[in-house]
């Protein structure tokens, strides 16, 4: 008799975002877009009729029935290693790489192919995590890491330097301008798998900024991620991929009045109050979610409308799934 069996891309999104708690993690292991991980994680879930994830601090943590199917899935995928591993050719050299997954996801991964090419022989095995391992204890055989150098007992070599610089419209060039107003920028990802836990999500973004903007000293003005800022300002840019439509009540939890006084208003409304919003998803590959709606969204401040100047979606960005949003805003000085 024929088994019924789950898809294998499913499967092992389930599995890698397991052992990452994250889905971010596990696409950057696959190689995969984000969107990828949690579209075979819903289809997963829904052929099981079960939760297997639920929404943790940072990232996303197992439900009772998803670390059950876990020690299942684990022991079937190394059973399927072993196999292998005894058939297969050994090769030579194996080399443990420990890097960030923004570094593997934007830089490293495209260069492995090349690599290995050109040394069939080495087997390289990616670590994509901000964990820091410890190379004394044997955890890796190289990281790569951002930072001054200067750790002691390690050989170190300079992958590439990082440069830091303005830019600006070419009329603004020798003209003083007056200094920006201190800006809070909010940034953030949300991983959801329903209204409720999006909900969720929202009311905590919101109690961290209004607890940033009327208190300096709090902890969460000086979080770092994904509250990237450290000004406490009140004037203040909120974005992130909330994946709602306008029409959704959720959209009018950040476009309004909050509990700290802080009245928020959509970007693209105040700069095309007539104008359908662009997609931000499909537009290179073609795959979109719910609806061609746009899924990406930007946030400002009452104080800072009237600096808003443009709000347009990049679409010259072959994104693998969302498209990024540029909002130009106007310093506090400018009579434009």
């Amino acid at each position: 008799m024929a088994r019924r069996l789950p898809p294998l891309n499913a499967l092992r999104a389930f599995e890698v975002a397991a052992r990452h708690n994250s889905f971010t993690g596990a696409a950057t292991e696959m190689r995969v877009s984000h969107a990828a991980v949690s579209r075979h994680v819903r289809s997963l879930e829904a052929r099981l009729g079960v939760t297997l994830f639920r929404r943790a601090k940072r990232g996303v943590e197992l439900t009772e029935d998803g670390v059950r199917y876990l020690k299942a899935v684990s022991a079937a995928f190394e059973s399927i290693a072993e196999a292998t591993e005894a058939l297969a050719k050994p090769r030579d050299v194996r080399v443990r790489i420990s890097v960030e997954p923004a570094f593997a996801g934007r830089w490293l991964i495209h260069r492995l192919g090349r690599f290995q090419a050109a040394h069939p022989d080495v087997d390289v095995v990616l670590d994509a995590s901000p964990r820091q391992v410890d190379l004394a204890r044997d955890e890796a055989d190289l990281a790569v890491r951002y930072g001054q150098g200067g750790w002691p007992g390690l050989r170190q070599d300079l992958v590439a330097s990082s440069r830091i610089f303005a830019v600006g419209r070419k009329e603004l060039r020798g003209r003083r301008r007056a200094a920006f107003a201190p800006i809070r920028i909010v940034n953030t990802h949300l991983e959801f798998h329903s209204a409720a836990q999006r909900e969720a999500q929202i009311m905590h973004l919101l109690d961290l900024q209004e607890e940033a903007s009327t208190d300096p000293t709090s902890a969460a003005a000086k979080h770092v991620e994904p509250y990237g800022s450290l000004t406490a300002a009140a004037s203040s840019v909120l974005c992130g991929d909330f994946n709602f439509d306008v029409s959704n009540p959720q959209h009018g939890m950040l476009n309004g009045p909050s509990r700290a006084g802080l009245n928020y208003r959509d970007a693209w409304a105040i700069c095309h109050p007539d104008r359908p919003r662009e997609p931000t998803c499909g537009v290179h590959d073609r795959i979109q979610w719910d609806g061609p709606d746009c899924r990406d969204f930007v946030f400002v401040t009452e104080d800072m409308a009237g600096r808003v100047r443009q709000v347009a979606v990049d679409v010259a960005t072959a994104a693998s799934d969302y498209q990024p949003v540029l909002i130009e805003i106007a310093d506090s000085g400018c009579n434009c």
